[in-house]
């Protein structure tokens, strides 16, 4: 059986599968190390170093396809240190990246007076910890500015249980940092958050009696984000997995506000709100899960380009904020003035586009003859498809790491398209046949770009830049 069709076949077991496959935190785990990676990467512009990274980051591809999240980490982890040295890495630098801190739950009340919190392997082997190990723990503020709270303690078995005093941490977002120290120096770094909120239960109760008054017929798009968020932050004081950095206090002060808003039936989510959110479409047939980002220069009565960012296998409406570059597509759009939107995918099928694009354009001042679609592997098939059903839609797709099927409406000849893909990526065939697809449709505008010593996990990254430069020509043409 040929590596895609195997990848196929992980892909429709993961999606059964659902969130059984991300236990205990080792989707956020993997996420954060793949952080780390990227920004390691862009810091490192040798390509020798660069080139170095490559088969261990084939080797994550192909572990995280196979469900094996443990060595996933430990290959970037290799990835990551081949970038920075030629030189393999020690036994105790090996035994320092593998550790990783856990926290029974990321939101708590601001009244409890300690967390539990474990110190574990992300991957084997199960070494014995080397003579003076330690680690640090302590708790910073979001932005990291000010530290709250903090522990020192050694390490003579893993996994570590201990519990941080959080007296005198103000309510608020916060980051925890573990410090891995062997001989007094510090050889990694982990993270985690956590959220202290004032009151929690009864503020959250008083929320979800409040939306109980607004009957489920009513659909807006106040009242289904109110919904979703309540849920996943119930979820969260419940000691649910989380697969990112949630501003969860943060967000139960504006959910309190949201719902005020819902009940009275006023709009909460407009041009005037910048920054990022997480919302929840009603559209005709079910709702759609995406996360936005509204530019701050934005201005009253302007309208902006929209670009559409579809995630990969496994990812989620988060993918293309926090990686992907360590979220470079939300700072390339915020650079130039122009709304992100990054739907969640409904599964191989993909995000209903067409119905994304026309909600969003209810709310937010969008351009309609500048929308972009962006896909990674899975993401690019469906941004094809997605052009396919609507090309007058569209003023551009790239599609990055992967194929997909060329419409055959006349209409598809007018649509630029960008095609990437890395020399070492297993869909380099699927990318060279969707460009021969594309010029056989007669299609006008098509840019092709292989990026010397680039594998399947980085082509993103890599290709973001030149991306963005395709689309700037296509709105100043």
């Amino acid at each position: 059986m040929n590596r895609p069709r195997c990848i196929a076949l992980a892909l429709l077991f993961w999606l059964a599968m659902g969130s059984l496959v991300w236990a205990q935190g080792e989707r956020y785990e993997l996420g954060r190390r793949l952080r780390v990676f990227e920004q390691t990467w862009d810091g490192q512009p040798d390509a020798t170093a660069r080139k170095r990274s490559t088969p261990a980051l084939q080797k994550a591809v192909s572990s995280f396809f196979s469900f094996r999240l443990g060595e996933a980490g430990r290959a970037l982890d290799e990835a990551r240190h081949a970038l920075i040295s030629a030189e393999p890495r020690s036994k105790e630098q090996e035994w320092s990246d593998s550790l990783f801190v856990q926290l029974e739950n990321n939101l708590t009340d601001a009244s409890t007076p300690s967390v539990p919190v474990k110190v574990a392997m992300f991957y084997g082997p199960d070494l014995p910890p080397p003579a003076q190990a330690a680690v640090r723990l302590s708790l910073v503020s979001a932005r990291g500015d000010a530290e709250t709270a903090a522990a020192e303690m050694p390490v003579q078995r893993l996994p570590l249980e201990t519990k941080l005093d959080l007296k005198g941490v103000p309510p608020g977002d916060h980051r925890l940092r573990c410090e891995v120290m062997v001989n007094g120096k510090t050889l990694a770094t982990s993270t985690n958050w956590l959220a202290t909120v004032e009151r929690l239960q009864e503020r959250l109760a008083a929320i979800e009696r409040s939306l109980e008054g607004i009957p489920q017929t009513m659909r807006s798009l106040e009242s289904e984000t109110a919904r979703s968020q309540l849920r996943l932050l119930q979820g969260l004081a419940r000691g649910n997995p989380v697969e990112t950095e949630y501003p969860a206090a943060r967000l139960v002060g504006e959910l309190e506000a949201l719902t005020a808003a819902s009940k009275k039936g006023e709009p909460y989510f407009t041009s005037r709100r910048t920054g990022q959110d997480w919302l929840t479409l009603p559209l005709e047939r079910g709702s759609a899960v995406v996360r936005v980002q509204i530019p701050r220069t934005l201005k009253e009565g302007q309208r902006a380009p929209l670009v559409v960012a579809l995630h990969g296998a496994g990812g989620s409406e988060n993918l293309f904020f926090d990686g992907y570059g360590n979220g470079a597509v939300a700072r390339l759009c915020e650079q130039r003035g122009w709304i992100l939107v990054a739907p969640r995918s409904a599964g191989l099928g993909g995000a209903p586009v067409a119905a994304i694009v026309d909600e969003l354009a209810k709310r937010y001042p969008v351009d309609p003859r500048s929308v972009f679609l962006v896909g990674h592997s899975m993401g690019a098939a469906q941004a094809m498809s997605a052009v396919a059903a609507s090309p007058s839609k569209y003023a551009g797709v790239a599609a990055l790491g992967g194929g997909g099927r060329v419409g055959k409406s006349e209409g598809i000849k007018a649509v630029p398209y960008f095609v990437g893909v890395g020399t070492e990526d297993f869909a380099l065939r699927g990318a060279r046949a969707l460009r021969d697809a594309l010029k056989a449709a007669e299609v006008r505008t098509v840019e092709y770009r292989e990026y010397p010593d680039i594998e399947h996990l980085v082509i993103v990254q890599a290709a973001l830049p030149e991306v963005f430069q395709f689309f700037d020509k296509q709105i100043n043409r």
